[in-house]
């Protein structure tokens, strides 16, 4: 009998650490976009990561599913141009986020620039695991 009640609470054990949002959760709240005739573009994305581990690496950021050409993530204070993003650089990615602090992280294409923002994967390793959050702006 003991031996069943232990089965049974290890295995309960079990189901509820399976549960929740492991992943956790990214919220977006602003995304800017400059598009001049020159290039290159800048967007620039204004995110929070909720994950149980408090910690996660950012790697990389992909918009409409087109690599970025450069990002980092800047000390935003509401600066909204360009011009000002270099100046308020904090580091290049890869970077550690702290769960539940907002961040703000500047995308630049080199290329034929972003066409409208419809979807960004951003892509973490939290451990060794490697996730990807996916942010729509039309789900």
């Amino acid at each position: 009998m003991k031996k069943f009640i232990l089965i049974l609470f290890l295995f309960n054990t079990w189901i509820l650490s399976s549960c929740g949002n492991r992943e956790g959760e990214l919220w977006v709240w602003e995304t800017v976009q400059f598009e001049e005739t020159s290039y290159p573009t800048y967007m620039k994305i204004n995110f929070e990561l909720q994950h149980p581990k408090k910690e996660a690496t950012l790697e990389s950021v992909w918009v409409n599913h087109q690599e970025t050409a450069i990002a980092y993530i800047i000390n935003d204070e509401g600066k909204n141009w360009p011009e000002s993003y270099e100046r308020t650089k904090l580091a290049d990615l890869p970077y550690t986020i702290k769960s539940g602090e907002r961040y703000s992280i500047v995308l630049v294409s080199e290329g034929e620039g972003f066409s409208e923002l419809e979807q960004a994967d951003f892509h973490f390793k939290i451990g060794s695991k490697e996730i990807t959050h996916v942010y729509e702006t039309n789900p």
